[in-house]
Formats: C-alpha cells, structure tokens, sequence
C-alpha cells in the first residue's frame, strides 16, 4: 500500500492507495495513476501512461 497525494489550487491532500489489480513492478514517485474506485478513504488505483 502507497499513497497518493492530490493538488489544487486549494492546498494538497494526501490518502492511502493501493493497486486496483495484481501488478508486477511498483509506480516511481511522481507518476500519475488512474483512480479506479475508493473504498473506506482508500483510493484503489492504476498505473496512467
């Protein structure tokens, strides 16, 4: 489990992730992932190319 954080013109906010489906590697800091659903303050994400 990670953690994703989110900027707008209002400040920043941080919340946990975690991968959507199995993945092989891991996403570097700084990569944009893909909200898929969030559950229980957890956002389940996916790598965004």
């Amino acid at each position: 489990m990670g953690e994703i954080q989110f900027k707008s013109v209002t400040g920043s906010l941080s919340r946990p992730a975690a991968f959507y489906t199995s993945q092989e590697t891991g996403v570097e800091r700084g990569a944009e992932v893909l909200i898929i659903e969030v559950r229980e303050r957890v956002c389940y994400v996916v790598p965004y190319e």
